[in-house]
Order: structure tokens, then sequence, then C-alpha cells
């Protein structure tokens, strides 16, 4: 017998769903084209009728039902993956599946779940019950204890029992994000790596031992706790040890308990209101961000044993403690109006450091020894701080430094000296005592620079002008030390450029830049047309 044409009919004792009256209930013809993986499309079946399984749909793994309006869905014995969302479901049914490893019944109007929907709940790996705002009684999940995925996000899950997951030993992935949660317990993730989503709920603290979490180095898994967009205002005492990466941006947070954070590779706190950061909040922790608060005051080792720390957009002024940072090797202060540098001091192990859009360099024109002698530091960026002056000196200390970033400030004119750090017990006047790459003075006031000043100091490889009002560049750069220049949006002339590049002078475009080819340019850099005088 053909295989395609050989109906299976089941009977209606079978698959009967409500005991109704037979004048009441109709018979849905339910089949599929021949295949491992079938689609039921356009069914329509309310509470009262019953199914009639046609065909291949028997025999399938893999089935879909794909614009179904069903009232619940018929029992499919050797289905292991079934996907029926936006089905209008109501009630799932004892025995509907027996082995069924993957299901999705995402946005219906579930009402009831049996806790012996699938004959093995043990098989069952991946649940979507996304969207279900009805279903209330989640009993059932106490006996699907090897699922390792379960996204219950956009449901009402207010007063959720998280001890209905306890059994869940392999979750590693949990949605219950925009879900009105307001109370979290102890202890919610377990040893193993997790993903968990909690963003915008009600969520109002995190208690201690809320994320005890460590990777599992076995699967490369890591935990990662996304809290965004909640009402939270304190975080305890040991709330997060272990956790990978956790979210909580846009919150209320205002306290931050002692040993909240340990042993964390990110933690992102920005956008809050936390005002004070206390001794230990963070302790191990790779990257801490907290941009966009109103931090005024640091205490002693709030930042204990942690490698980057963003501090952007905050209200520090001089509360920062000296000994605040413990470890820190790249620090973010930009946006703040600091006025006390003292804690710099301690910064040993400090290589990168931001100080732009910090109004005390606009001031700073004499005696100016901020940096003292961070004798590790590579990248400083004093950019858009409208720096008029460089005090010769300031930069003295720095004996590794690799990047200077003097962009967008007011800076007409350099003085001799200014760029030299000299290396202790080393001959001070050679010239391989110090080597600066990169100094960037793109868009200052500069119209005029005296190239040889770049030989009382140190040699300095590129030198970026962009967007500056010079007019004219020597061709013999090399000798002043430079190998690289930048002079997009200057009033450079073409001939300049060419002379520079027959020089073997390296000429670049700003990395904000697009080449131009519209109008005069050599190699895609705009130039003035007319002779070098």
């Amino acid at each position: 017998m053909d295989q395609v044409s050989f109906v299976f009919l089941v009977s209606l004792a079978a698959v009967l769903m409500l005991p109704l009256p037979p004048a009441f209930a109709a018979r849905i013809p339910i089949f599929c084209a021949p295949d491992t993986s079938c689609t039921v499309e356009n069914v329509t079946a309310t509470e009262n009728d019953s199914f009639q399984l046609i065909g291949s749909i028997l025999q399938a793994y893999s089935v879909a039902f794909v614009n179904c309006r069903l009232y619940s869905l018929p029992q499919i014995p050797r289905a292991g993956r079934v996907s029926a969302n936006n089905s209008d479901l109501v009630r799932l049914y004892p025995s509907t599946f027996v082995n069924v490893e993957n299901l999705d019944v995402s946005y219906n109007r579930l009402e009831e779940f049996s806790p012996n929907v699938t004959e093995r709940p043990e098989e069952l790996r991946q649940l979507a019950l996304q969207g279900n705002v009805a279903l209330t009684n989640f009993t059932f999940l106490r006996s699907l204890t090897r699922l390792n995925t379960l996204n219950m996000a956009e449901m009402n899950l207010e007063g959720f029992d998280f001890d209905l997951l306890s059994s869940m030993s392999r979750l590693s992935n949990l949605n219950m994000s925009h879900s009105n949660i307001n109370e979290l317990p102890a202890n919610i993730s377990k040893p193993k790596g997790n993903v968990i989503d909690l963003s915008r709920n009600a969520i109002t603290r995190v208690v201690s031992h809320t994320f005890d979490c460590y990777r599992d180095y076995i699967y490369g898994n890591e935990c990662k706790i996304d809290l965004s967009n909640n009402k939270i205002t304190i975080i305890e005492k040991k709330a997060f040890k272990g956790t990978s990466k956790i979210n909580l941006q846009n919150n209320n947070i205002i306290t931050i308990e002692s040993n909240a954070f340990k042993e964390n590779t990110e933690v992102n706190l920005q956008n809050n209101n936390i005002s004070i950061i206390v001794k230990d909040a963070f302790k191990k922790v790779y990257y801490v961000n907290l941009q966009n608060n109103n931090i005024s005051t640091i205490k002693k080792d709030a930042f204990n044993e942690v490698s980057n720390v963003n501090l952007k957009n905050n209200n520090i002024s001089d509360g920062i403690h000296p000994n605040a940072f413990k470890g820190v090797t790249e620090l973010i202060l930009s946006n703040n109006d600091l006025s006390n540098f003292e804690f710099l001091q301690q910064l040993k192990s400090l290589r990168t450091l931001n100080l732009s859009y910090v109004p005390y360099f606009s001031r700073c024109t004499d005696s100016c020894n901020v940096f003292g002698t961070l004798r590790n530091l590579e990248i400083l960026d004093l950019s858009n701080n409208e720096i008029t002056e460089l005090p010769v000196g300031i930069f003295s200390g720095l004996v590794s430094l690799k990047a200077l970033n003097l962009r967008h400030n007011s800076i007409s004119h350099i003085e001799y000296g200014t760029f030299i750090t000299p290396n202790a017990g080393k001959n001070w006047r050679s010239r391989e005592r110090c080597r600066i790459p990169e100094v960037d003075l793109s868009y200052n006031r500069i119209n005029a620079l005296d190239f040889s000043l770049f030989r009382s100091g140190c040699v300095i490889e590129r030198l970026l002008l962009h967007g500056n009002g010079i007019q004219w560049v020597p061709d013999d750069l090399l000798q002043f030390g430079l190998s690289t220049i930048g002079l997009q949006n200057t009033q450079v002339t073409c001939a300049n450029l060419i002379k520079l590049l027959l020089k073997d002078i390296y000429v670049v475009n700003d990395h904000d830049d697009i080449p131009v080819f519209n109008k005069p340019n050599v190699y895609g850099i705009g130039c003035v047309n007319r002779e070098i005088r």
C-alpha cells in the first residue's frame, strides 16, 4: 500500500478532549505531508471538538502548528519537537506527549498546563511559555527535572514560587523578563553556568546570596544575570558572588553594601542614583561601569582588586579617598568636576586614564603636577577640556606614555620641553631616553608650529594635527623624529603634502573622516590648491 495514501484513524475515545455530547462535538482532521517534520496549517478546533490524526503526523518527530486556532492540542505520541505558538491554546491535557524534548506554546491563552502533559517529563529540555499571562498554576514545573531552557517572559509572575525551580539542576537559561516579579529569594542560581533574564520587572532589592554562581569549567558556561530596568534601590552584601556578567542599569539603586560584588567579570550599574561607594563594594571584579550616577564620595578600598572602572558623568570633585582603588589598570573619570588628584599617586598599575571633559585642566596653566610619576601609564585622554596652555613638565613623570589625546581643546602654542619624560638612571640628554608613539593635537587652534620643539623632548612618531589652521609643514620631518602626520581639514597645500610623501612621511586621514575625492586632495586627504610660499 502506498505510504502517502495510508490513513491512520485514531478512535474518538482515545482523542476526545472532554466528554461532551456527540451533538456538540466535531472530529477535526489533522494531517501533514509525509516527512519526519510536518506543518499543520489553518486548523480550527473548539473545546468540544476531538481530533482525527491522519497520515504522517503520527510518525513525525517535529510538528509545527501554523495559523491555527486550537483550544488544546491533539495527542502526538512520537513528537519530540512541537511548536504551537500563537494558537489560542487554553488547556494542555495529560498524555498529550510522550517523549517531547522541545515544546513552544508561547503567546497563547493558557489557563491550565497539566503536570502530566508528557508521560516522560524528564525528557523535556526546552520549554517556551512566554506571553501566557493567564497561566497562574506552575506546579507542573517540579517534574521537569532535566529542563535546561525555560522562557517565562511577558507573563504574570507576581508572587512566583522560585522553589519550583529547585529540582532543575540542569537549568542554564531562564527568561522571566517583563513578568511583574517584585521579590527575589536567596540562592536563585545554581553552581553551574546560568543565563538569567529578570529585566523589566518590579524588583526593589537584591538580598544576600541571591546569585552565588561560578563558571562551569567543563562546559565553559558563565553566569550572566540581567536585572536592568527594575526598581531596585539596594544591593545587599554578598548578593553577587562568582557571577560573570551582571546588568543592573536603569534602576534606582541608592545603596551598595560592602562585599556586594565579589569575583565577577563585568558589572554594569550605569544610570542609577548611587552617591557613595563604600569599602569593598567591589572585590576581585574585572570591569565596573558606574557612569551616569550621582557619585560624589568613594571610600578607601572601594574598588579592591578591580581592573577597569568607568565613573563617567558623576558628581566627583574631591571625594575620592587616596586609597580608593587597588589594582586598577584602566580608569575613566571623564565629565567630572575633579579638583583633587591625590589618589592618582597611588595607582601604580594604571595603564589607561581618561580625564576628558574635566574643567580643572582649563584652569591648569602654570604649575600643574597632576600626574606625578604614573610610571606605567600608557594612554592618557585629556580631550575636550578647553585647555589653552600645556604647562612644561606636566607629563614629565609619564615614562611609559604611548598615546596622548589632546583633541578638541584650545591650544595655540606649545613650549619647548613640553613632551619630555626623562628616565631615571639614563642619560637624560640621550635621544633614546623616551619615545611617545602618538600625540593627537587635532581640532585645537594651532595656526603655526615650530617643529624644532620636537627635538627638545621625547621622540614623537605620530603627530595628528587634523582640524587646525596650520598652513605649512616642513618636508624634512624625519629629522625631528616624526614619521607619520595627520593633516585632514587643515590649510596645508596639496604641493606640501606631495613633498611630505616624497620624503617618506606617512600622511594619514582622521579616523572620523571619510576620504575626500570631490575636491582637491592627495590620496583622499583634502588640501589647498595653491603654491607653497
